[in-house]
Order: structure tokens, then C-alpha cells, then sequence
């Protein structure tokens, strides 16, 4: 991402990130654990905004979800 675009950068808290997934809580946090079968090395990592408070880019999540389109379409190897 251009540093120049952060304006229209939105953050994603988990419950915003579930709804466009589709993917419960836990399931979101075992695509970031690498010890989990559920693990997903693509999918982005959130940013900490505090304690015990994390969000993620809204552009990341967009362009994880083209990604899983194009990857389950035969679009791309």
C-alpha cells in the first residue's frame, strides 16, 4: 500500500472482518496461528490499536477475498 492512500484506509474490527468472511471469531484467529490446521499464511495480519483491541485494513481484506475468488475460479495457479 502508498503511504499516500492511508486516507481511505478504513480499519476492520474482527466482527466487521467475520461478516464479509464469513468466518467466526475463532476461525479468524486460527488462519493467523501458525500451529493451527486452519492456518492461512495469506491471510493479512491485524494491527494492534491497543490493549487487547486489534483491526485489520479494509484494503487487505478486499484484496484477500479477490485472491480466494481468483485461487477457488482456476484463474490462477
Amino acid at each position: 500500500m502508498n503511504k499516500n492512500n492511508y486516507k481511505e484506509e478504513q480499519f476492520q474490527r474482527w466482527r466487521v472482518v467475520s461478516q464479509r468472511t464469513g468466518f467466526s471469531r475463532a476461525k479468524l484467529y486460527a488462519m493467523l496461528d501458525k500451529n493451527s490446521r486452519g492456518y492461512d499464511p495469506d491471510f493479512p495480519k491485524p494491527i494492534k490499536l491497543g490493549k487487547g483491541a486489534v483491526a485489520w485494513l479494509s484494503t487487505e481484506i478486499d484484496e484477500w477475498i479477490e485472491k480466494k475468488v481468483i485461487q477457488t475460479r482456476g484463474l490462477v495457479s
